[in-house]
């Protein structure tokens, strides 16, 4: 969880956007940060492409690159 939290401190400089916002957003978008967070992070296209794919259409960024990470975890 610590590591997670970190990451998201980082990631949210370099992505330019608040991710922990409530703000609403398409579902299209949110898995796209999610996808562009994992690559920034060194995973391939096809393991981001793949965790993206469980995240839930109504979580936010920081839920959906959390859920993300815990199912690359796995």
């Amino acid at each position: 969880k610590k590591t997670a939290e970190r990451l998201l401190l980082e990631l949210k400089g370099k992505l330019g956007a608040d991710l922990g916002s409530a703000r609403p957003n398409a579902a299209g978008d949110t898995a796209a940060d999610v996808i562009h967070a994992l690559l920034a992070l060194g995973y391939n296209e096809r393991e981001a492409n793949a965790a993206a794919r469980g995240v839930p259409a109504d979580a936010s960024v920081s839920d959906g690159i959390r859920l993300a990470l815990k199912s690359l975890a796995k």
